[in-house]
């Protein structure tokens, strides 16, 4: 991501503060849903990379499907890609 300045920046956040969101830009593929119990881990090949998200146990998505993410504004912590410091 890049600011007005052209600063590259990154987030790193919780799984739980990732959510599938169908209108999301950003999108990806699910490679593996793994229920444990009360939740269920979804792992998602991005062009950013590999994500995983916590989600609900009803969750219906399948590995192969297409879907966007979205982070929870109020839990995103934002860093400089190059020093690494906390930006927000």
């Amino acid at each position: 991501v890049r600011s007005r300045r052209q600063r590259q920046m990154c987030i790193r956040d919780s799984p739980e503060h990732l959510v599938i969101q169908e209108t999301a830009p950003w999108r990806g593929r699910v490679s593996v849903v793994e229920p444990t119990g009360p939740d269920t881990y979804v792992m998602v090949d991005t062009a950013a990379g590999s994500v995983t998200l916590r989600t609900d146990a009803q969750t219906r998505v399948q590995p192969g499907d297409a879907v966007g993410l979205a982070v929870e504004p109020a839990n995103a912590h934002w860093f400089d890609a190059s020093s690494e410091n906390r930006l927000a």
